[in-house]
């Protein structure tokens, strides 16, 4: 046995092997090479794409809020009117958590999902925003006050003639 390892035969076998076995090593690596370039370049163009969709629903939600905030119903000061009007676009907006609207002082004025008990959002970053920038603002992640589910919230300020809330 011991003369098959030291043969001629064994040792040519072995040089016809050994290039085989580097190119298929070398094959390998650029094959797990290129899939790891194609995986990257895939999660890129799924992160593009769900960050234009994304901006794309923000863009509609901040559209409808300056709509919302233009209605006479909104802007009159019936909650009654205001709070039916949102329960019936919620319907029609699944996407959305909940539409309300807020007093100058954060306190809720109407709501599409009823308040168990009163509503306060002055401590709230997004609303300090809203109020101090008078302008449409994206909160970031946080649980809702009157859902108790994870939510960002999306506001924009109803100004008066004078540009007050």
């Amino acid at each position: 046995m011991t003369g098959f390892f030291s043969s001629f035969r064994f040792r040519l076998l072995l040089l016809a092997l050994i290039p085989a076995l580097g190119l298929i090593l070398y094959t390998a690596s650029e094959q797990r090479q290129r899939a790891s370039i194609e995986a990257q370049a895939n999660a890129m163009r799924l992160t593009r794409l769900v960050s234009a969709d994304l901006e794309s629903q923000i863009e509609n939600a901040r559209t409808l809020l300056i709509a919302l905030a233009r209605l006479p119903g909104v802007r009159g000061g019936d909650s009654v009117v205001c709070s039916a009007l949102f329960a019936d676009l919620l319907k029609q907006y699944p996407l959305y958590a909940n539409i309300t609207t807020t007093e100058p002082d954060g306190d809720v004025f109407c709501s599409a999902t009823p308040l168990a008990q009163p509503v306060n959002f002055a401590d709230r970053g997004w609303f300090q925003r809203v109020v101090q920038t008078r302008e449409f603002v994206v909160s970031e992640y946080q649980v809702g006050r009157i859902i108790g589910k994870a939510i960002v919230v999306l506001a924009y300020p109803i100004l008066d003639a004078g540009g007050q809330l």
